[in-house]
């Protein structure tokens, strides 16, 4: 994990040791956060994944999940929104409402991803 979080890394390298520590001993909600604030859009658009992967009870997890899916980055709202959509907890759907972003023109994946992460709320 000491390899994620080093900036100054080359970002593949981060997000296959990512995928590595999630797979071997799992990622403390606590690095997760920090990997949510990244500068870096692939790194969050992982951490948003994850969040919902392992700790998507958790209402802290849940709460930097809806927050990524209103992030700048389209690529980072798209995976947020996806993996909230894996998750059945009406309590975030009027935030999801309020946060979604305007997808950009032509993205139509961040579109469709915002609406199954709102559906998915109503079922």
């Amino acid at each position: 994990l000491r390899i994620a979080r080093d900036t100054e890394r080359p970002v593949v390298q981060r997000t296959e040791a990512l995928w590595l520590a999630q797979r071997l001993d799992g990622i403390s909600l606590a690095d997760l956060e920090r990997l949510a604030a990244d500068g870096e859009e692939i790194v969050r658009a992982q951490a948003a994944r994850l969040l919902i992967d392992e700790y998507r009870s958790d209402p802290k997890a849940l709460s930097l999940a809806v927050g990524l899916a209103a992030d700048g980055s389209a690529l980072v709202a798209r995976e947020a929104s996806a993996a909230l959509a894996r998750v059945r907890d009406r309590s975030i759907l009027d935030t999801l409402l309020d946060r979604a972003p305007e997808p950009a023109e032509g993205d139509t994946l961040l579109d469709y991803g915002q609406r199954l992460a709102m559906s998915a709320q109503l079922k």
